[in-house]
């Protein structure tokens, strides 16, 4: 038998690393498939859908609205990149297909790049580590702007690393994804990147040099992309942009004018460090020792190539400065941190690298496959069981019962009062903007049904169960109309659906 040719072996080494790769892509990205098995889930995701609706209806794609009402909280690119795939896939794959890709694309990038710079063990490392990361996978699997900001702000950090170290040009992709990053949820990524360049600038004398060059035509580019969106409609909403979009939604939430998410004192502090502990367990464990140091891989290793210990510093002072920022703002709310997770999967993906690949022990095969499956489990089980415990299956089986009546619809009463006592503790006190999604029809929100009783026309009302009290049905009748509840023919808990009938003149 003739031993294969060194063409042959080099050949089978490729498949074999074909197929390391391909174990290491399947335990990350397993975790992101069944998205598509529960509805979107209010506030935050029925808002942006509602959005969305409302573009693809009107064909106004520059000023988001809700409910007719201009609506700046958010910058427009979730609405850019998600409108197609509810346009094409319709709103059952559609609404979270965009956040999904996109985490499929910060995973490619963080694993692809480290590969080339480290090595293929690391990068498969930091795959799994990121892909296997609660926090990150949670929010993927959302119709959130968080998504798509984790990718840009990757793709901008990683750029403008490659620019120091190699060509200069990649300043300009940093510039872009910066622009974009700005139109996915606002201008606080410039700040960041700022302090960021700063940093970095101080702490590597020998990087200095190459800070030079490319930055006016990188400022031409980023303004580009920016005034794509904020100039037409700083034309159009000149007020509103400033007032609601920066002052409030940016400057606002950083300062702890957010009533709904501010916390205080010793809360403050710890929350964040603990979202990360928890969130990212149980990577975040080996973060300490991941953590860059000193001159050496390991004890006992051979010295780290310069270069490659100022990048893991940089990524550290990344993950650094996104943790201070938003430790130190007083708006907090989990997945704000959720961009700074692939900066520590990298570190730990690193260093992990360091005690053998991810596929080198069955003990290590088995332990991350059985983490991404349970994952798996984990997250699609606990997102079915809330969206069924929580009454927002119900109130998206009446959206879809009234989205071929002929009928308008209102929505009445449906957040929280002040002057009626709370809930069921299970059910979703909010406005749920996701009903006029899954309706597909405009509703308005009313706290009367004074106003809308006055038209001489069938009118529909989709309330919480005890909304509708003797009160409010005198108040129909003196004005010449109805309640009549209509019969969905489903069983009901949280919620009743009414119709209005004009009984003639008053």
């Amino acid at each position: 038998m003739t031993s294969p040719s060194s063409e042959e072996r080099a050949v089978s080494a490729e498949n074999y690393r074909h197929r390391l790769w391909l174990f290491a892509y399947l335990i990350a990205i397993l975790p992101l498939s069944g998205f598509w098995l529960y509805g979107l889930m209010d506030i935050d995701e029925g808002l942006y859908a509602s959005v969305i609706r409302t573009m693809l209806a009107t064909g106004d794609w520059m000023i988001p609205r809700i409910e007719g009402e201009v609506w700046m909280e958010k910058p427009v690119l979730v609405y850019w990149l998600n409108a197609p795939f509810i346009a094409l896939l319709g709103d059952t794959f559609g609404p979270r297909l965009g956040s999904v890709l996109c985490s499929i694309g910060t995973l490619v990038l963080c694993a692809e790049y480290v590969a080339k710079r480290f090595s293929d063990a690391a990068g498969r490392w930091t795959l799994v580590v990121l892909g296997t990361s609660l926090l990150f996978v949670a929010v993927s699997r959302m119709l959130l702007a968080d998504p798509p900001l984790t990718l840009l702000m990757a793709s901008a950090f990683l750029s403008f690393w490659e620019s120091l170290i190699g060509n200069r040009r990649w300043r300009l992709v940093t510039a872009v994804c910066l622009g974009l990053g700005v139109l996915a949820k606002g201008p606080y990524l410039v700040a960041v990147f700022a302090a960021l360049a700063g940093v970095t600038y101080f702490r590597e004398p020998s990087l200095r040099p190459s800070f030079r060059g490319y930055w006016p035509s990188g400022a031409l580019l980023f303004s580009l992309v920016v005034a794509a969106w904020y100039f037409p409609v700083y034309l159009s909403q000149g007020g509103a942009l400033v007032g609601e979009f920066i002052l409030d939604q940016n400057v606002g939430r950083l300062m702890g004018t957010d009533e709904a998410h501010r916390t205080d004192g010793i809360q403050q502090l710890l929350f964040f460090p603990v979202v990360i502990l928890v969130g990212a367990a149980p990577w975040s464990f080996h973060l300490f020792r991941a953590w860059p140091r000193g001159p050496r891989r390991s004890a006992g290793g051979p010295a780290i190539l310069p270069q490659e210990a100022a990048f893991c510093r940089y990524i550290a002072h990344a993950f650094l400065i996104l943790l201070i920022l938003f430790t130190l703002s007083s708006s907090q709310l989990p997945h704000y941190i959720v961009p700074a997770v692939p900066f520590l999967a990298i570190l730990v993906g690193i260093r992990m690298s360091l005690d053998g690949p991810v596929e080198s022990s069955k003990l290590r095969r088995w332990g991350t496959g059985a983490l991404s499956v349970g994952l798996l489990v984990l997250v699609n089980s606990l997102s079915i069981f809330y969206y069924h415990y929580s009454g927002q299956a119900e109130a998206h089986r009446f959206a879809e019962f009234v989205r071929n009546r002929p009928e308008p619809v209102v929505n009445f009463q449906l957040p929280r009062r002040s002057d009626l006592p709370p809930a069921d503790l299970r059910v979703n006190e909010t406005s749920l903007p996701s009903f006029a999604f899954y309706a597909r029809k405009d509703v308005r929100g009313v706290e009367s049904l004074l106003r809308p009783a006055l038209k001489r026309e069938p009118l529909l009302v989709f309330t919480r169960a005890g909304r509708i009290t003797d009160k409010v049905k005198g108040q129909v009748e003196r004005q010449g109309a109805r309640l009549v509840r209509v019969d969905v023919g489903f069983p009901t808990r949280y919620f009743e659906l009414h119709r209005i009938e004009p009984e003639g003149p008053r």
